[in-house]
């Protein structure tokens, strides 16, 4: 009679107990992954078509196209459409590569929670499955637009930040500084972030805490005896880490200013164009006395036809002939005739900077009214349609253009498809988020204080995104919380696990 297998002859009796615990507990992430692939698989399969918002795609793609660099806007995006659309003469691919960059940020979405959160599987699935049909992502995946590749950047740059300051890795610090310059060269609008968490991220890291601590206890102790607080603390490791983080972010964001003047030939910059958009968006707080040279300041609005307080006629202050930008422009031309591209942008920046010295309140109310803005549904919609494609007048020299290089014919591709229906449709979403940052400060404030560091990491960069879209914003544009329609499941989902685990712990039995 042959008795039956003995148990160690079981092929798992062999692994260790730690190796399959891992298996197992990496196994519902892949379960999840691959629904997220499921989910973004069905959006493509119904809704393969590429976008356009003109002049922005046409622009990136012809840096693919022709290596020409733009002056107002990050380059390394046109780089990347070669592989992903110009090599395989089909812009498909390209919806297929952002649509499967976004299936990982949605899974990180996930992985964050579980890791970094301590939440249940089921919280985490369902907040990574929620993004993955988020309108904003689901649209700008179609869209020849950064948003896509720079949201993935994101992710991963704030998955390495929450692993800092769980770990307080200097190695996990210096890789994050190193997407962070990658992150501002596909979206420049991530660089008050990423300047701003270069300080952050040691200040509130593991190297930091006990200083902290130190300081609130020697403060308690000065009050109870009168005493005065030491200052020689232990904060070597600290210093180290805060050195380490500021030096590499700034040596990468020099790097990056001196790769744009090798391309343009301009002096060191993020930018040539920042000045001319910052004045356009700042119009309305704009006087003639902001121009410093006399000469200039008669040329500039003698010239001036497009009215600088409505805040409707700010995107014509950008492009239209007669706004600030072309006054600016024709005011510091070269000699001959040709536009002095650092000369004008120098002088706008100036009288932009001057303007909001001049009148601070009346910046922060033309903030607080673009805010408002949001809320008018006309404008939003207005707006939501010139962001979908539509309006524009499209040139025949681009229409052949896309035929020639995607056999392709512009007209077909931007229907109005099931995601720019999505898209169109979630005005109330966009309005939410506007909101998430207080609504996640105030959870937070009764939430755990275990997760203290995380809450402040995500809530500086939520309320970041909020204030830019108000402050350097020329309209409400939904497409400038596309940030936030991410960050916002990772915030909720960590900050309501935490409030509901703490309401739980306090019930009496």
């Amino acid at each position: 009679m042959i008795s039956e297998q003995p148990q160690a002859t079981r092929p798992e009796a062999y692994a260790p107990a730690s190796e399959l615990r891992r298996n197992r507990n990496w196994l519902p992430l892949l379960y999840l992954f691959l629904a997220i692939l499921a989910i973004k698989g069905i959006f493509f399969a119904l809704d393969p078509d590429p976008k356009f918002m003109l002049g922005d795609s046409a622009s990136y793609l012809w840096t693919a196209i022709s290596g020409w660099i733009p002056y107002d806007r990050s380059f390394a995006y046109g780089f990347l459409l070669g592989p992903m659309a110009v090599w395989p003469g089909s812009l498909t691919v390209m919806v297929v590569v952002q649509t499967c960059l976004g299936a990982i940020a949605a899974w990180i979405v996930g992985f964050c929670l579980i890791r970094y959160f301590n939440a249940r599987f089921w919280v985490a699935a369902l907040s990574a499955l929620l993004c993955a049909a988020e309108p904003l992502q689901l649209f700008f995946e179609r869209m020849v637009m950064t948003e896509a590749v720079s949201t993935f950047l994101f992710a991963v740059y704030v998955v390495l930040g929450l692993a800092y300051l769980k770990r307080g890795s200097l190695l996990v610090l210096a890789v994050a500084q190193i997407v962070s310059v990658a992150l501002i060269s596909i979206r420049l609008s991530y660089l008050p972030m990423v300047v701003t968490n270069s300080l952050l991220l040691p200040l509130l890291g593991p190297e930091a805490r006990p200083m902290w601590a130190g300081i609130r206890q020697r403060l308690r102790k000065s009050r109870a005896i009168g005493g005065g607080m030491r200052s020689n603390l232990n904060a070597r490791w600290f210093a180290i880490h805060l050195v380490i983080s500021v030096v590499l972010s700034q040596g990468l964001l020099y790097g990056y200013r001196l790769k744009n003047s090798e391309l343009t030939g301009f002096p060191p910059a993020y930018l040539y164009a920042d000045g001319p958009l910052l004045l356009g968006d700042w119009a309305p707080v704009v006087q003639p006395i902001d121009v410093p040279d006399p000469a200039l300041r008669k040329k500039i609005f003698d010239a001036l036809t497009v009215p600088l307080k409505p805040r409707a006629a700010r995107d014509a202050h950008h492009f239209a002939p007669g706004g600030l930008r072309s006054t600016v422009e024709a005011a510091t031309r070269k000699w001959d005739g040709s536009v002095d591209v650092v000369r004008s942008n120098n002088l706008a920046k100036e009288i932009a900077i001057r303007a909001a010295e001049r009148d601070p309140l009346g910046l922060i109310e033309l903030s607080a009214q673009t805010f408002a803005d949001y809320f008018n549904t006309s404008y939003f919609l207005s707006s939501i349609e010139l962001d979908e494609g539509a309006h524009h007048q499209v040139s025949k020299q681009f229409s052949d253009e896309i035929w020639k290089r995607f056999h392709a014919r512009y007209q077909q591709l931007n229907p109005g498809s099931l995601t720019q229906r999505w898209h169109h449709a979630a005005v109330p979403w966009y309005l939410f988020l506007l909101f998430v940052p207080l609504i996640f400060t105030c959870l937070a404030i009764v939430a755990q204080r275990l997760y203290a560091p995380q809450y402040i990491f995500l809530g500086i960069m939520a309320w970041a995104v909020v204030l830019q879209a108000a402050a350097l914003s020329a309209g409400p544009i939904e497409r400038y919380l596309v940030p936030l329609a991410w960050l916002v499941f990772p915030m909720m989902g960590a900050v309501a696990t935490s409030c509901a685990r703490r309401w739980s712990a306090g019930r009496p039995a």
